[in-house]
């Protein structure tokens, strides 16, 4: 016999109830603090990704 697994959404699977940590809230704030930097210097964005494509060794 084949057991078929249930598809259920995240407020029904118990570890999940409980949650206290808002990631869509903690991706806001990073996006919203971001923002208000690129916007007072255009090329802190720019300073910033080169920085991470050497560190990561990524070129581009």
């Amino acid at each position: 016999m084949i057991k078929v697994l249930e598809i259920r959404s995240p407020r029904e699977v118990p570890f999940m109830k409980d949650k206290n940590f808002d990631d869509v809230r903690m991706m806001r704030e990073i996006r919203d603090k971001l923002s208000k930097i690129n916007t007072k210097d255009p090329e802190a964005e720019k300073r910033d990704l080169e920085t991470i494509r050497v560190k990561y060794g990524i070129k581009g």
